[in-house]
């Protein structure tokens, strides 16, 4: 289950890259039961999640 979530954050995080070509968002994550989510509107934008 763990590695599901990790896959489908990063998959998800790559997408959103490739629509917003000069935005940036890293998510980081360790242990259970994790959740994240990163909305940016705009340009040159970055985000950074870390959970642990």
């Amino acid at each position: 289950m763990k590695k599901v979530l990790l896959t489908g954050t990063a998959l998800l995080a790559f997408a959103a890259a490739g629509f917003a070509q000069t935005n940036q968002a890293t998510t980081n994550q360790a242990g259970i039961n994790q959740r994240a989510a990163q909305t940016q509107t705009g340009s040159y934008l970055k985000s950074t999640i870390t959970q642990t």
